[in-house]
């Protein structure tokens, strides 16, 4: 039987007068002759829409992991071992612990950061070479193009966790501007753009833009940032390019398949690819924040903003590099 508390003073008390306050209830009810333990179990669940159960402690909800489909987005460490393994009890304390316990204010942006690097990575890695002659940005072709569209959601998906984040929170705006700077020293453009652009919804103070006007500076336009690319392949360095640098590149080759410049791009895309491909981030992973950010991308991309994207002024940003 589940009691609600109107129940549990019908029960108890019969038909009490609804006008008495809660003082005058409690009084009736310690007057009766009823175990003590009893009746604190009964009201517990009364107050907490439980089901009663004589002589045992209320029943708590049981946590039900959320288990998406891997089509839509990857599958944590927690989750693949919450699947596969006997030992489910482990891990479903594990990814309640991530879900429930965790928040951006206990995750530092040297860990955020690092979890957004091994996962943009991890799409990389899975991003078919057909996909880069296929893409020609037409919706069949989004079609054929799996891993590309994915990371493309994902990018829109990051980009609206931090705008959402930073609206509700105006005190976590600081916290993404360290994750972006933390994302720059990991040479993680792609995942800094989106934070980036996350950020540039909300109406920045002076402080805030100064902080970000020089990651801004690097990615203001894509001139820049080919520059960037360029110098960091000539180092053979390990970096992660922003999407849509890769887009624009491959579009480009589309539409100009007799441009020398436009194949100089596709290759260093190639190059980009084949880097990522067999070289190795070296940064210790945390499959619980891991759990955590795949858990808050995932509700992020299955509930649908409301949130009035406020408009942006030079006035108050002082200066234009945002709107580039």
């Amino acid at each position: 039987m589940i009691y609600t508390v109107k129940d549990f003073l019908n029960d108890l008390v019969g038909n009490y007068d609804q006008e008495k306050n809660n003082s005058e209830i409690d009084n009736i009810l310690s007057n009766r002759n009823q175990p003590d333990q009893i009746y604190n179990d009964i009201k517990a669940c009364a107050e907490g829409g439980l089901e009663y159960t004589p002589l045992k402690a209320p029943k708590i909800k049981k946590f039900v992991p959320y288990i998406w489909d891997k089509e839509k987005f990857l599958y944590s460490y927690y989750q693949e071992k919450y699947i596969s393994n006997k030992r489910k009890q482990k891990y479903l304390i594990k990814m309640q612990m991530a879900e429930k316990e965790m928040s951006f204010r206990n995750v530092k942006p040297t860990s955020l950061s690092k979890e957004l690097t091994h996962l943009d990575y991890k799409i990389i890695r899975l991003v078919h070479p057909t996909e880069l002659l296929d893409y020609d940005g037409t919706d069949s072709a989004l079609e054929k193009c799996k891993w590309l569209t994915f990371w493309m959601k994902k990018n829109q998906t990051l980009e609206n966790l931090v705008f959402e984040e930073t609206s509700r929170n105006r005190k976590t705006i600081k916290y993404f501007i360290e994750v972006a700077l933390e994302l720059d020293k990991l040479q993680n453009y792609n995942s800094m753009q989106c934070i980036i652009d996350g950020l540039r919804k909300n109406n920045l103070d002076t402080d805030d833009f100064n902080a970000l006007s020089g990651l801004v500076a690097k990615t203001k336009d894509y001139f820049a940032i080919r520059k960037l690319i360029t110098e960091k392949m000539k180092n053979n360095e390990l970096f992660v390019c922003p999407l849509n640098v890769i887009q624009k590149s491959l579009l480009e080759l589309n539409a100009n398949v007799a441009s020398q410049t436009a194949a100089n791009n596709f290759c260093d895309v190639i190059q980009f690819f084949i880097g990522l491909q067999q070289g190795f981030y070296k940064m210790e992973k945390s499959n619980k924040i891991e759990h955590f950010l795949y858990h808050k991308l995932v509700v992020a991309m299955n509930i649908k903003s409301h949130m009035k994207v406020s408009k942006m002024t030079k006035k108050e940003l002082g200066s234009f590099f945002l709107f580039l």
